[in-house]
């Protein structure tokens, strides 16, 4: 509903001219420390989910705060990044309250999803330091004790990640996004806007429950850290009582006194984590008619932002260094005290080629998945860039950026399914010395390694088709220009069916192979075979008809210049072509992406009874699990050399252009 008048807003005071420039920076910063704290998180998960130490509570109530911090990192980057989908703003527009609806959305609900988790580690923690004090004051209690069991630990995470969304809806459940046609410029004059544009507001009528509510919420988001230090203090003093009485009974307590210690550190840690927010919250509920004290509490809460990703990143050297149990679990994890990795193949296709690899193979299977494990995360950040560009207003009205948006899409949803299946850094089952050569793993390696490859093959495949039928559209309309059906090909619309279509006919062909597949051993038969060579075929289909289209595409082109040059059009001649050539060089770059994973599935379905033949068929698709990596990262420097369009867009995005005048 529009309307006319301007809404109540809350008055703040004004901000330093300092302001704007450090908090534009201080986002970078930020946007870049989110990814080492993620993949800081992701190796300190992948240690405290392991068997030895998911059995205790204390590290059980650990993963429900890594798991936090990891959604926190996620969530952060979404809400706060300027490497993201943001409204490039005209110089006219830049005092403007108002914004798009997509950017007042991911300002809205990110923060309301990125407030329970922050505030449900701080209280995890809490409950944590609040269960071991309690345990350590009365050894002797059995309902104590039942406190300490893994399943009460589980319990807890869910009771406090419930109470704590509860509470979160009922702070931001008066928010809105309001329409909005009138805003003001930088002078203080009301401008009539000509699109609707947006606002987060609550209702006026609200405003001093409002202010009361925020002024709760803040006490709440501050007491974990108000507490944290009374448990530190119980839990140091019971830590030397406890000591004194195991001196004089004779028993060794350097485990359980580790235990502790490394629970404080983590208390500690939290400690300063919600003070700043919540001393901002009250001071708002208690001083919203105050816009000086308003604007300082908000610049707090601002670079307050930037606590979480130290706190949440200390957490796994604070594990490291007081934990004896910890260490041993991530030394197994990461190799540092066994000779061999076990390597992890599916039941079904474990058979007899397994015996016949040689021995080089498991120390070079090693290597490369710590390789392609790193390269994954710049691959990802890479594409993160290209996709927060392709998205832009001005890049995906166009058909040929907008399969280009799904490209990179599969792209980096491959990247995630390559780092879940085939990375070291994960839950994986570690096996005994005497288990190496098992065929079997864990239920949840192997539901993992079936259903993370069948999702890495949709969107795989589904990117390759899509660069093919790139290829094929910009053939099309080059050859018959004046053709009012090709160029129907051209629409944005069309791009989105073509997408759509690729992903439901990938989908189903995988489908047809990996349906048959289940997590036990069966006999292999016939049919099967057949199925999986047809597969095969399907799979290197893309690369076999890229060089075709490439071909044509560079004829195409030579006979569009020359028909150009005839007509004396050389203005349109650039953009023209360099959009063909950014198409030739995406589909060059899948030219060999798929050719090793089809071969390796044709030879599968048609020499199942050959051991060598099948053994080296299986170590193909291994190696060339790198490709897509590289093609996927080359598309973003395709298109800077390729597309000015791009660039331009680039530039905006990354403010590398400095419009302001200096008055």
């Amino acid at each position: 509903m529009e309307t006319t008048e301007s809404p109540k807003l809350q008055e703040y005071g004004a901000l330093p001219d300092w302001f704007d420039e450090a908090e534009k920076l201080f986002n970078y910063v930020l946007a870049i420390l989110q990814f080492f704290g993620f993949f800081i998180n992701l190796i300190h998960l992948s240690i405290l989910t392991r068997k030895p130490l998911r059995g205790n509570s204390v590290y059980r109530l650990m993963i429900g705060i890594c798991s936090c911090d990891l959604v926190s990192h996620i969530l952060t980057f979404l809400a706060f990044s300027p490497f993201w989908i943001r409204e490039t703003r005209k110089k006219s527009q830049e005092c403007f309250l108002t914004m798009t609806y997509s950017d007042a959305f991911l300002l809205l609900y990110p923060v309301i999803a990125l407030d329970i988790t922050q505030r449900t580690s701080s209280w995890l923690a809490l409950a944590m330091a609040f269960y071991r004090t309690l345990s350590v004051m009365f050894p002797m209690s059995g309902r104590i004790q039942n406190m300490s069991r893994p399943r009460w630990a589980v319990l807890t995470i869910f009771v406090v990640l419930v109470v704590n969304t509860a509470w979160s809806l009922v702070v931001f459940g008066r928010h809105s996004i309001v329409e909005r046609n009138i805003d003001t410029d930088c002078n203080g004059n009301e401008v009539h806007l000509s699109q609707v544009r947006y606002l987060i507001l609550i209702q006026t009528t609200l405003e001093h429950l409002h202010s009361t509510i925020t002024y709760i919420y803040g006490i709440i988001k501050a007491l974990p850290s108000l507490i944290d230090p009374i448990l530190t203090i119980l839990l140091t003093n019971e830590l030397r009582k406890a000591a004194k009485r195991s001196l004089k009974c004779g028993k060794s307590s350097e485990k359980s006194e580790n235990t502790t210690k490394l629970i404080l550190f983590v208390t500690i840690s939290f400690f300063i984590l919600e003070v700043p927010n919540g001393f901002a919250h009250v001071t708002a509920g208690l001083f919203h008619g105050n816009p000086q004290i308003l604007t300082i509490s908000y610049m707090i809460q601002v670079f307050a932002e930037i606590l979480p990703v130290f706190n949440s990143s200390s957490h796994i050297f604070i594990c490291l260094v007081m934990s004896t149990q910890y260490r041993d679990t991530a030394k197994e994890l990461y190799g540092c005290c066994r000779s061999k990795k076990p390597e992890i193949i599916i039941v079904e296709e474990c058979g007899n080629h397994r015996r016949g690899t040689h021995n080089w193979y498991k120390d070079v299977y090693y290597v490369f998945n710590y390789t392609i494990c790193i390269m994954q995360f710049f691959g990802f950040a890479i594409n993160l860039i290209h996709f927060s560009i392709l998205t832009r207003p001005q890049m995906r009205s166009n058909a040929i950026y907008r399969l280009m948006i799904g490209i990179c899409s599969c792209d980096l949803l491959t990247q995630i399914n390559t780092f879940l299946i085939f990375s070291p850094f994960w839950i994986r089952d570690s096996s005994k010395k005497e288990e190496e050569c098992y065929m079997t793993h864990t239920y949840f390696d192997a539901l993992l390694y079936l259903h993370g490859t069948t999702v890495l093959d949709i969107t795989q495949r589904a990117a390759s088709w899509m660069a093919l039928f790139m290829a094929l559209y910009r053939t099309l309309s080059v050859m018959f220009p004046l053709n009012l059906r090709v160029q129907k090909l051209s629409k944005p619309i069309f791009a989105i069916w073509t997408i759509i279509g690729v992903l439901i006919f990938t989908s189903l062909t995988t489908w047809m192979v990996q349906a048959r597949r289940i997590i036990r051993e069966y006999e292999w038969d016939y049919e099967y075979s057949r199925l999986v060579s047809t597969y095969g075929f399907i799979k290197a289909l893309p690369s076999l008809i890229d060089p075709i289209l490439t071909v044509l595409l560079i004829l195409e082109l030579r006979r569009a210049s020359k028909r150009r040059k005839n007509c004396g059009k050389c203005g349109e001649e650039d953009k023209t072509d360099n959009t063909t050539k950014l198409v030739m060089f995406v589909t060059i770059s899948f030219f060999m992406l798929e050719i090793p994973n089809g071969f390796s599935h044709i030879v599968n379905g048609f020499f199942q009874n050959n051991v060598p033949v099948r053994t080296v068929s299986v170590m193909i698709p291994v190696f060339a699990e790198i490709l897509p990596i590289l093609n996927s990262s080359s598309h973003f420097f395709i298109c800077l050399l390729m597309s000015s369009q791009y660039r331009e867009t680039a530039r905006a995005l990354f403010r590398l252009k400095n419009d302001k005048c200096i008055m």
